[in-house]
């Protein structure tokens, strides 16, 4: 059964069933009309020193007088085709086009204006003679359009929302008393067919217009920071805005997304311009100006500064950068379509296209961009033209590592553009940048077994930063203290000495780095050598890799979380009883996380899957442990991870494992005997907690 909704002529209740109001004889819809765009006139009638009336009147001599006159206002606004859309307590609104389209709609809310008028004296009368008082109406009209329809679920019936509704209230607040105030809209339609006064200037500008400038949501400091004596009060009782936050700080919000839209457009670009960019300098002058730098840009957009909202977007994705890649990427695509559409002769136009191209590529393996090659290539141009091999050598150590860590470290691209990024760090000759970048070719070299050249590297790296564990924060949170972790483990793996101290250096210093960060480092320094039984998962492993996923997951990048989970689940995998499950259970959620859509780091995934096999070989899973290790081995084998098979250079072995009878997950390297603990010599015994040879 459909529901019957209120007259939309007099706001009265119709019986069930009914065609046709009882109070008014207009007709009943029985389904709400959908919202749509009208052009109409809109009549505010109110009346004057109200309060001063009910401070006079009792209250049911009050009630029963407007009554009376929202009773005789309402039936001239019928008598002109008009809908009345609301009785405020002391007034009344109603539009003229909505719902029925009216050409002449202003004509006749002028007719209504001056009916309304009339009849309100001949009823002032009346009560100055019985109560001996004064009553006046003032009524404003404003033309231009509006959304009309039921909006939202309220029963307060048919209604209009819009600038020109605002606009006609206040046509209403600075009519003269008994009179009628028209706005320029209005008066433009019918100057041909009323007899108008004198055109009078007057400030109509107020919290109306500066509301949808702010936003779908916006609190009161915001809105005083664009005009005086701020007050919504008005647009709350309109319907138009709910107050949503009561503390610390109030704020409001537009009840429906329309409501905003139609407000917003209706203004001037200019105006609004204006608005936006005191609105920014507001939100600047703020202490967490930063946090906010992406909401300054929107605003400085919209006032049309593209400059300053560059500006902007790049310090909103700096400060992101290691809060939310998301945010990140999402400022710097903005900044390069902002940077596209400067003028050619702009100064700088060229630096500030290649700016944000060369961040997005650089910070591209965090969030395995599918485009990546196709903007490297663009960046690749836009660098030739402008001689910046800088920012080349940044987005090129981008496209390196997301290369490697979707599996593609090991072809003789990767390993091309490693040798092409090396040249590039040589003939730029900045030590910072390369210490920067230096994390990329060094973990490809490491993957194919190139320990030679991630030695060299990493000493030059450890030169430059000169114990400076934040210098060249670029890509790696520290690039030394990877640096020192390549090196022991580079040395670990080609039998070495000093892997113990770079090793133990390199676990003290992730204590530096922010936890959500520190799992490179940790993976780097702890996984490998913990595999192969160079070093026990001891207290230290139990608790890095603790802190590191409960930051992780505090964090919100899938990048880092992965390393996180799988750092922990391979650590407690090399433990015993509860930690052992609970590492079990870290594993088989990430391998299981690997065949949706979710992405994980390819060559960790290959290592994951070796211990997950592992566990389900020792709970007597063996056809699952079988496959995983199948599945692992090969991936180890194809992308030549030379930490974990203990492979050379490519073509300096052949791939050697057998496993089906799974005799041995991962080769151990044979290491030569300088580095081991002697009992006769003490001053050789390894400071690193939990060493296995320490154990011998």
């Amino acid at each position: 059964m459909t529901a019957e909704v209120a007259c939309r002529t007099c706001g009265g209740e119709p019986r069930a069933g009914a065609r046709f109001c009882d109070a008014c004889g207009a007709p009943i819809a029985s389904t709400q009309p959908s919202a749509e765009y009208k052009q109409v006139t809109v009549l505010f009638a109110d009346v004057v020193r109200s309060m001063d009336i009910a401070s006079t009147l009792d209250a049911e001599r009050l009630r029963e007088l407007m009554a009376q006159m929202f009773e005789r206002s309402a039936a001239v606004v019928l008598r002109y085709g008009g809908t009345v859309s609301q009785f405020t307590g002391d007034g009344i609104m109603a539009v003229f086009g909505a719902p029925t389209t009216l050409e002449d709609h202003a004509f006749r809310a002028c007719l209504a204006a001056l009916g309304i008028q009339l009849t309100t004296r001949q009823l002032a009368a009346d009560v100055q003679r019985c109560d001996g008082i004064t009553l006046q109406l003032r009524i404003g009209l404003n033309s231009g359009q509006v959304i009309a329809g039921e909006i939202g679920s309220s029963a307060a019936g048919y209604t209009t929302i819009g600038k020109q509704v605002g606009m006609a209230q206040r046509m209403e607040s600075i009519a003269p008393h008994g009179g009628v105030m028209l706005g320029e809209s209005t008066a433009r339609l019918v100057e041909n067919t009323v007899e108008l006064g004198e055109p009078e200037l007057v400030h109509v500008k107020g919290t109306a217009e500066a509301v949808p400038v702010v936003g779908m949501r916006f609190d009161a400091d915001l809105l005083s920071s664009l005009i005086d004596d701020a007050d919504v009060t008005s647009l709350i009782d309109a319907q138009l805005v709910d107050q949503v936050r009561f503390a610390p700080r109030v704020e409001y919000s537009f009840r429906h997304p329309l409501i905003r839209t139609v407000a917003y457009e209706s203004q001037l670009k200019s105006d609004r311009a204006q608005l936006h960019q005191r609105l920014a300098s507001a939100i600047e002058s703020r202490a967490s100006a930063d946090e906010n730098a992406a909401l300054i840009t929107e605003h400085l957009e919209a006032a049309g500064d593209l400059r300053a909202a560059f500006g902007w977007h790049m310090r909103a994705a700096t400060w992101s950068t290691w809060r939310s890649i998301a945010s990140a990427r999402s400022s710097w695509t903005r900044a390069q379509q902002v940077a596209d559409r400067l003028a050619d002769n702009e100064p700088d136009r060229m630096a500030m296209r290649i700016s944000p191209r060369t961040l997005l590529c650089a910070n591209a393996y965090r969030v395995f961009g599918q485009r990546l090659d196709t903007d490297f290539d663009e960046l690749r141009d836009l660098c030739a033209t402008a001689g910046d091999e800088r920012s080349l050598a940044i987005g090129m150590s981008g496209l390196l590592m997301a290369w490697q860590m979707t599996g593609r470290g090991n072809e003789t691209p990767s390993l091309n553009l490693a040798d092409e990024l090396t040249r590039l760090l040589d003939s730029i000759g900045d030590p910072t940048l390369t210490v920067g970048l230096s994390v990329p070719p060094m973990s490809v070299w490491l993957e194919v077994g190139q320990f030679s050249p991630v030695l060299t590297m990493a000493q030059r790296v450890i030169d430059y930063a000169d114990g400076d564990l934040g210098k060249g924060r670029m890509l790696n949170i520290s690039p030394l203290t990877t640096a020192v972790a390549y090196r022991g483990l580079s040395r670990a793996l080609m039998g070495l000495p000093g892997w113990k101290d770079d090793v133990a250096a390199a676990i003290a210093a992730a204590d530096a780095i922010n936890p959500a960060m520190r799992s490179g480092v940790i993976w780097i320094a702890r996984m490998s050598p913990i595999a192969n039984g160079v070093l026990l998962p001891d207290a230290i492993a139990l608790r890095h890799t603790a802190e590191i996923l409960a930051a992780a997951e505090q964090f919100g990048d899938n990048l880092v979380l992965d390393m996180a989970r799988a750092a922990r689940g391979i650590t407690l995998s090399y433990c015993e009883g509860p930690e052992r499950e609970e590492g079990r259970r870290l594993l088989t959620d990430l391998g299981e996380a690997s065949t949706g859509a979710h992405v994980f780091f390819s060559n960790n995934l290959s290592v994951v899957k070796v211990h997950l096999a592992r566990e389900k070989a020792l709970i007597g899973d063996c056809d699952s442990a079988v496959d995983l290790a199948r599945e692992g081995l090969d991936g180890l084998f194809a992308n030549r991870q030379a930490e974990w098979t203990a492979r050379g250079p490519p073509n300096s072995s052949s791939r050697s494992y057998d496993a089906a009878p799974m005799r041995t997950f991962v080769t151990r390297k044979r290491l030569s005997t300088d580095w081991l603990p002697s009992r006769s010599n003490p001053g050789s015994y390894c400071t690193i907690s939990g060493c296995c040879a320490c154990a011998l």
